[in-house]
C-alpha cells in the first residue's frame, strides 16, 4: 500500500472517529442544528407567552443572519422557531 493511500485511510478514520465522539458528548445532530441547551429550554417551557418570546427572538436572529449572509446560523434559528412552534402546539397554545 502506498503512503498516500495509507494517509487517506488514516485521515478518514480520524474524521469518522471525531464525528462519533461529537455525537457521544452531545454535539448537535444533523436534524437539530444548534445548541442542545436551547432545545432543552424550549422543551421545558410551559408558558405560551414564554414560548412565543423564544419564537420571536429566534425569528429576529434569523432575519439578522439572512441579512448578513450567515445562512448556517439562519438554519439554526429556523430550527429553534420550529421547536418553539411545536412546543406551543403540544401544550395547546394554538
Amino acid at each position: 500500500m502506498s503512503k498516500t493511500k495509507l494517509a487517506i485511510i488514516v485521515a478518514a478514520v480520524v474524521i469518522v472517529g471525531g464525528l462519533v465522539v461529537l455525537q457521544l458528548v452531545g454535539g448537535s445532530s444533523p436534524q437539530r442544528p444548534g445548541d442542545p441547551a436551547v432545545y432543552s429550554r424550549i422543551g421545558s417551557l410551559t408558558s405560551c407567552s414564554a414560548l412565543q418570546s423564544e419564537f420571536n427572538a429566534a425569528d429576529a436572529r434569523h432575519g439578522a443572519a439572512i441579512r448578513n449572509g450567515h445562512n448556517d446560523q439562519a438554519e439554526v434559528e429556523t430550527s429553534y422557531m420550529q421547536a418553539a412552534d411545536q412546543r406551543m402546539r403540544t401544550i395547546g397554545c394554538h
